[in-house]
């Protein structure tokens, strides 16, 4: 035993036997590149196997997967000459009604509502449940994996995405795939004419109530200072036939009237010094 023991410990540094005494490791935990080519030889054939039957997964598959073709747009807030007629409107009520009609300011109110507006889940949803291409991708699935098919298609196949902070360019991206390119194509411009449309038509409806309500505020002013006047008026008189009724039961017969004074008629009386007031 210990004559083994002895020729185990003269063993020369860096190398240990192993159990059938043919191979060595390195006690530094060292790879071995000689050792390990070996190890990989003597595995050649799982190897190549495995291969093969990636490469014939990966071949299946892009024969079989259906191709996806994505459709991107790059939106912009609108320019001053694509409002020109929008703005002419808007001038006209601003000259009306005092409010500051600012060019900048509607562009950057539309193009957010607009950019709120396209990102919308709902939106989204509401806007693909009715395009043709997902009734023919929907139309063998039963309720529920319409939905999840739908919801899918409204999070990958209908992205949105805000302008990147490191790009200097304020662009606002939105994408559509489809597995027909020309299909993705009318998917994305139909929404953003859809979005646009629901924006200016929103837009509108908001400067009609607001164009009515200042209508009816005026024609409400108005009518306040008709009724103003006309009790004015019937004020006056009123005190003009109290005076004169007064002037001819005391005998004065040589008066004129004068400009009405806070809501009362001033009699000037031609042959006396003294006046009469009523009010």
């Amino acid at each position: 035993m210990s004559e083994i023991s002895q020729k185990q410990l003269n063993i020369p540094s860096g190398r240990a036997t192993n159990q059938a005494g043919s191979r060595y490791a390195n006690p530094n935990d060292e790879i071995d590149l000689f050792e390990l080519l070996l190890r990989l030889w003597d595995k050649k054939g799982l190897i190549v196997l495995v291969t093969l039957v990636t490469t014939l997964i990966a071949g299946m598959y892009a024969f079989t997967a259906k191709e996806q073709w994505t459709v991107k747009a790059y939106v912009s807030p609108p320019r001053m000459a694509q409002m020109d007629d929008y703005l002419t409107l808007r001038r006209a009520f601003a000259r009306v009604s005092g409010i500051n009609a600012d060019p900048q300011a509607i562009a950057n109110h539309l193009f957010n509502r607009f950019t709120d507006m396209v990102s919308s889940p709902n939106e989204k949803l509401t806007y693909l449940s009715e395009t043709a291409y997902v009734k023919q991708q929907t139309e063998s699935m039963d309720s529920q994996a319409k939905r999840l098919w739908l919801t899918e298609m409204a999070e990958k196949g209908l992205v949105t995405s805000p302008p990147d902070e490191k790009k200097t360019l304020p662009y606002f991206m939105l994408s559509a795939s489809a597995d027909n390119p020309q299909v993705a194509l009318a998917l994305l411009t139909d929404y953003v004419s859809r979005i646009n449309d629901q924006v200016i038509a929103q837009d509108e409806a908001e400067f009609q109530n607001n164009l009515q309500a200042m209508i009816l505020a005026r024609q409400k002013e108005q009518q306040d200072i008709d009724f103003s006047l006309q009790a004015d008026r019937t004020n006056q008189l009123a005190n003009l036939t109290r005076s004169r009724s007064t002037a001819q039961r005391a005998g004065i017969k040589d008066y004129y009237a004068n400009s009405a004074s806070n809501g009362g008629t001033k009699i000037e009386l031609a042959n006396s010094v003294h006046q009469i007031h009523a009010g």
